[in-house]
């Protein structure tokens, strides 16, 4: 037998051999391919996955912050908010005899988050309002990618963390997600749930804000894992979760791209901006959102739905600082963004395509959502990559996706900027640098209360006394006729015991501001 090592080795080597934005090319081929005709199922839809194998984990954490109550099991008493786990991740090279998981057992998985544990299992299917069809019935005994508890391969790997629907589990898009870990991620999931118990009660915002909250516990929890990379994370979010990773990447610098499979954010964008965490400027990393295809006329009638949602995508207009994707997917409905419910929902006969264009339009999806992810977080990392990928998928399915994109504007250059560039020039020779920055930046706008505020918390600190100094004698010669920072240097030349320094800027600060009567009283001290 061939133990592990040797397969971690000959790994560590396809690698390099073959990074991430090469492959990328060899993913296009399966959209060049023959179609197989088949029925929705998971081998049916030919994923392209990696060369990993695939580990899969479930449990169960605790955020003590908050409570919960269990409503099934009718009750007062009140716990810490439980939070389901599914984990995805890169794993040894099976062993002879492993088994690997069936969609069935990822419908246990719901029962457990159901708080259903003791339900039969003859019983999930039409106890979850799955058809116990006998189609559905073949489906769910198909063998998965993943093998439970399989041991982790060594190094580290970018992350995803995935926010679920309305009150679906964190294993509805499994097959998605057993890919993305094919392919070098470790992802992470939590089931969508409601605000003090699993049903979803009160507002969307209440809901989506304690999702939210779900998500950043999640991504506090990745940073417990040995083999998460958690300087390239990404959310990945499916419907109402869409409201979620929205929210949380609005207050959350560590989210460094985020992928939307036709997320609530497109169309609820009055609950995005009512959130306390609301700043449509904080979304300035990547964005890639997937559309459903246009809804026919007799289904917008017939469920009361707005027409405006086919096309409106106010989020999306509103981003001024993030490279930004819309991708509308013509041959999907909105359940065929789910694993779970393209697999066993109902088909909706008004509007749901083929069974074979179903298929094509979610592998296209996971292959789009792979290429991003490959372009903004993996060590080969190439922007350029994804619309190249997007391009060639879209002439090579003969248009059955559109792309909207959206390049971001330059963000002002702040003060902050300006403080990170001369904390790495050590402070040394300010005026050659803002020289050069103003050069760059000719809209930069510094003012004087901030070289101020900054002169004092940098030279009342006596490791940076001479750096507090240095940004006052830029500040300067850019606000000469300032008492106040003459006044500000002074007591920081003072602190230092540099009396005779001190005592001029005292002098300055009193000719250019004569009624300042700290300088006034300075003087005196320093007389006497």
């Amino acid at each position: 037998m061939v133990q592990p090592n040797i397969f971690i080795q000959v790994f560590q080597i396809m690698r390099h051999l073959f990074p991430l934005y090469c492959f990328a090319f060899i993913l296009l081929l399966c959209v060049t391919t023959n179609e197989l005709s088949a029925q929705l199922s998971v081998k049916g839809l030919q994923l392209p996955y990696g060369q990993n194998t695939v580990g899969y984990r479930h449990y169960i954490a605790y955020d003590s912050s908050r409570t919960y109550t269990r409503a099934q099991d009718w009750t007062n008493e009140k716990t810490a908010r439980p939070i389901p786990i599914s984990v995805w991740y890169p794993a040894i090279p099976d062993q002879p005899g492993v088994a690997h998981l069936s969609v069935f057992d990822y419908l246990k998985i719901l029962k457990v988050e159901e708080e259903w544990e003791h339900l039969p299992d003859p019983l999930i299917m039409s106890w979850f309002e799955f058809p116990n069809s006998p189609e559905n019935q073949q489906r769910i005994k198909e063998s998965c990618r993943a093998v439970r508890d399989a041991e982790a391969f060594p190094g580290q790997f970018p992350v995803v963390v995935y926010a679920a629907s309305f009150l679906a589990s964190s294993t509805e898009n499994f097959a998605l997600c057993e890919f993305l870990a094919s392919h070098g991620y470790l992802v992470l999931a939590i089931p969508g749930r409601g605000a003090d118990s699993r049903p979803m009660q009160g507002t969307a915002l209440k809901n989506a804000e304690a999702q939210a909250r779900d998500l950043e516990f999640l991504i506090q929890e990745s940073m417990r894992l040995p083999n998460a990379s958690t300087d390239d994370l990404a959310t990945l979010d499916y419907s109402f979760g869409g409201l979620a990773a929205v929210t949380s990447q609005m207050r959350n610098d560590r989210i460094k791209a985020m992928v939307s499979l036709d997320g609530r954010s497109r169309y609820d964008y009055e609950t995005v901006m009512n959130s306390p965490s609301a700043e449509i400027e904080n979304i300035d990393v990547p964005f890639l959102h997937f559309a459903q295809k246009p809804i026919p006329e007799e289904v917008l009638i017939a469920d009361n739905i707005d027409p405006k949602l086919n096309e409106e995508f106010r989020l999306f207009d509103s981003l001024r600082y993030s490279d930004a994707y819309a991708v509308r997917m013509h041959s999907l409905s909105h359940r065929h963004f789910s694993t779970m419910g393209l697999l066993l929902k109902n088909k909706d006969p008004r509007q749901d395509r083929e069974d074979q264009a179903v298929m094509s339009g979610h592998r296209n999806m996971s292959i789009l959502t792979l290429s991003f992810l490959s372009a903004h977080l993996s060590e080969n990392r190439n922007p350029a990559q994804f619309p190249l990928t997007a391009a060639k998928i879209a002439n090579a399915t003969k248009s059955v996706i559109s792309i909207r994109k959206k390049r971001p504007e330059p963000r002002p250059f702040t003060f902050r900027d300006f403080h990170d560039s001369a904390a790495q020039n050590a402070y040394q020779d300010l005026e050659t640098l803002h020289k050069e920055l103003r050069l760059k930046h000719p809209d930069m706008d510094l003012k004087e209360w901030q070289f101020n505020n900054l002169g004092l918390q940098l030279g009342f600190d006596p490791a940076n006394v001479q750096s507090g100094i240095n940004i006052y004698k830029l500040a300067l010669t850019l606000f000469p006729d300032s008492g106040n920072l003459h006044d500000s240097l002074a007591e920081v030349l003072l602190n230092a015991n540099k009396r005779e320094e001190a005592a001029h800027h005292f002098r300055e600060s009193l000719r250019l501001t004569p009624d300042n009567s700290n300088a006034k009283a300075r003087l005196i001290e320093l007389k006497e």
